[in-house]
């Protein structure tokens, strides 16, 4: 049920409320007697969610690591959740880095103030980023979880790498070798051009390889809230018992 602003009201906090509402203590012990079936039917509602969510987890933990899950439920692999924090974190710093590049880029190419194009081309770099991590996904996806990993290793150091040989091509303009310098110069800005192009598919293949890394986090996630919601019954149940 929908609150004010759009804001999700707690089923549970409604059902003690109306019984709350219900009047005297006997009143009041008539209606939880009403509302018992509809905590129950929520009950295994949840109870089935979980098990499912459980499953799943089971199923991912065992196609990515080759062997059983020992833990009763599932949890939140440290190691890959900080890890896909980094990657995070990388991603915008390239999304970043090509804001910039981009604005002077747009500064210099369309006559426009910095801040003008710092702003549109940052919208337009951010687009990009958030497009190639969804293509990454899409093209790396695999039914079985391990390729799919190396896939994303394998596209974003392949970005990776790129980013690194363009900008080396754009700072060699300072080479001695003036056929070098000659043809940077007159190629400087193609090499930018490409430097953000690569910037974003480097920012989307680690933010996509992130969300893999988060797998567990998600169904840790998820079975905590089925599992919140469970606990809300069983406190209300108790509530009832003590009317």
């Amino acid at each position: 049920m929908q609150g004010w602003f759009g804001w999700r009201r707690d089923p549970i906090q409604l059902l003690r409320r109306r019984i709350e509402d219900a009047g005297t203590r006997e009143e009041q012990k008539w209606e939880a007697t009403s509302v018992l079936p509809e905590l129950d039917a929520r009950d295994a509602l949840l109870a089935a969610q979980a098990a499912a969510i459980n499953s799943q987890f089971q199923e991912e933990y065992d196609r990515r690591n080759g062997g059983p899950s020992t833990a009763s439920g599932p949890f939140t692999l440290r190691s890959e959740y900080y890890l896909a924090q980094g990657m995070t974190v990388a991603g915008v710093a390239f999304t970043g880095l090509d804001t910039a590049v981009s604005g002077i880029l747009g500064k210099a190419w369309f006559d426009l103030s910095l801040r003008s194009a710092v702003i549109v081309v940052g919208l337009v770099a951010l687009a990009l980023s958030i497009g190639c991590k969804g293509a990454v996904a899409k093209l790396a996806a695999d039914p079985k979880s391990k390729k799919t990993r190396r896939r994303l290793k394998v596209v974003t150091f392949v970005g990776f790498v790129l980013v690194l040989v363009l900008a080396w091509g754009f700072f060699s303009t300072r080479s001695p070798s003036e056929s070098i310098v000659d043809f940077m110069l007159t190629h400087a800005g193609m090499t930018l051009a490409l430097f953000t192009l690569s910037l974003a598919v480097l920012a989307g293949s680690l933010w996509a390889a992130a969300h893999d890394y988060l797998w567990s986090r998600r169904h840790d996630r998820d079975f905590q809230g089925v599992q919140l919601g469970r606990g809300k019954i069983a406190g209300l149940r108790n509530w009832i018992n003590k009317l």
